[in-house]
């Protein structure tokens, strides 16, 4: 097992604080760093798609199923790793991928190759609640900090964004469209061999199969994925015509759930522990703000782009290629003020950082402007997400129950995704009728509004200055 990283202690004496094994954490990173691959790589291989399958709403389902499933399976993956041990959960949800990206290369229409996407979803949607899992029991065991492992989750899931449309646009010339899911293949096998090398193995589960479902809470996970579904689907329907009628559905569901969870024994999402655990709850809202902001910039200036600006598509992807890279960048600046400063001070810089790209983009920006000054744009747009990702993912973790981190972190996953259909909505509902340059103007000041929003009122939030502070775990 690879040597502990350290880092200098918050406390002034200069002792060592052991961090997680570099190995464990890389070994780790790389479920998420494939979820995150298979989410990118289809947007370059639709044409493909259609061109065999046809175009159509079913064909915007290969997009939209993969986010529904992971979705919700974060918080059921989650569940599972709190009973039987996150790196049982990380391998199963490793073989589920492997078995989904099979059927994508062999399916026969669009339909097969949907539900091969679900599969794939539902698989890769097991690894950041067990990763988190895995990251907090070493912690745990060492005395350590979590913080350089979340940077990792984050650089390989940002990594994966950047490289996904050019290695799927090399994949899809090369050898067709089934070599996007093809490559999953080995990429899983091999974090399976890296996962079961590096991560010890699990305890024997205190639940056994014959009370699988009744801890689980089968009642609970049902209202759960209907409420999620329901308004996932709902969302996605924005693109064409709403369903209203998916609205209603979800609220009675989400009123059967929570009626049902005040009663239960073992409740999938203990509802009177969230309403207690303000720190979490504020966390997961805090998360939905910032990645709707996150997805408004990721699909709408690329979109102003060819639309507005009309630049290519292979113009537009260098143009917005430093969103990516200075994420990735600021990750890890983000961690080193983490691990001095505790969870607030890079909240505090990611937040004004959000604020101020888009006020730069509701005056500054417009048909007109140089490309050169896009570039730079592009650059400041990646700059908040490394500082908000790594602290928003400290704040969930050190408000989470120790044995309920699973499931806290899948649904932390769920805010991501309801966040990215949100933003869709919104970038629907902006003022196209304002002309070219109003429509990156109105996508500016919502950002700037949800930057200001964050800012506000994490300064405000006491939490926070207590969380995860230097040298904690």
């Amino acid at each position: 097992m690879s040597r502990p990283d350290t880092k200098a202690g918050g406390s002034g004496t200069g002792e060592a604080v052991p961090g997680v094994p570099a190995g464990l954490r890389h070994a780790v990173g790389t479920g998420v760093f494939l979820l995150a691959l298979n989410s990118s790589m289809i947007a370059v291989a639709l044409p493909a798609l259609g061109d065999e399958f046809g175009t159509g709403t079913g064909l915007s389902w290969l997009v939209s199923g993969l986010y529904v499933a992971t979705a919700v399976g974060a918080p059921t993956a989650g569940r599972l790793t709190d009973l039987y041990g996150p790196r049982r959960v990380y391998l199963g949800g490793l073989l589920l991928v492997v078995l989904g990206s099979v059927a994508g290369t062999l399916a026969p229409g669009l339909g097969a190759l949907t539900v091969s996407r679900i599969v794939i979803g539902l698989g890769g949607s097991a690894q950041y609640p067990a990763a988190v899992a895995i990251i907090r029991g070493s912690t745990a065991a060492s005395g350590g900090t979590p913080t350089k492992a979340l940077a990792t989750l984050s650089m390989a899931g940002q990594t994966a964004v950047s490289l996904g449309p050019p290695i799927g646009g090399l994949l899809v010339s090369g050898f067709g469209w089934q070599a996007i899911f093809l490559v999953n293949v080995p990429l899983a096998l091999l974090a399976c061999w890296w996962v079961r090398r590096t991560v010890p193995a699990d305890a024997v589960p205190a639940v056994g199969r014959a009370g699988l479902l009744r801890a689980l809470d089968l009642p609970g996970l049902l209202t759960f994925v209907g409420v999620v579904v329901a308004l996932m689907v709902f969302l996605l329907s924005f693109e064409s015509r709403p369903a209203g009628w998916l609205l209603a559905v979800a609220a009675v569901l989400l009123a059967a759930h929570v009626l049902w969870e005040l009663r239960a024994p073992t409740p999938f999402i203990d509802v009177r522990l969230l309403a207690r655990n303000r720190a979490l709850s504020f966390t997961y809202a805090r998360t939905l703000v910032t990645y709707t902001a996150f997805y408004l910039v990721f699909y709408g200036f690329p979109q102003w782009l060819q639309e507005s600006r009309h630049l290519s598509p292979a113009v537009t992807g260098l143009v917005v290629f430093p969103v990516a890279a200075l994420g990735f960048v600021s990750t890890g600046l983000g961690a080193r003020v983490q691990q001095r400063h505790g969870v607030l001070v890079p909240l505090l810089i990611g937040n004004t950082a959000l604020a101020g790209v888009g006020l730069l983009l509701w005056t500054s920006v417009d048909t007109g402007t140089a490309v050169w000054a896009l570039l730079l744009v592009s650059a400041l747009l990646g700059l908040p997400n490394g500082f908000n990702s790594i602290g928003n993912q400290s704040a969930m973790l050190a408000a989470a129950e120790a044995d309920r981190v699973g499931v806290a972190s899948g649904l932390y996953r769920t805010c991501q995704y309801v966040a990215a259909a949100l933003a869709a909505v919104l970038l629907q509902l902006l003022p196209a009728g304002a002309g070219a340059s109003g429509v990156v103007h109105a996508l500016g000041l919502v950002v700037a509004g949800c930057g200001a929003a964050l800012l506000l009122t994490a300064a405000a939030n006491p939490s926070l200055r207590r969380a995860a502070g230097p040298g904690g775990r």
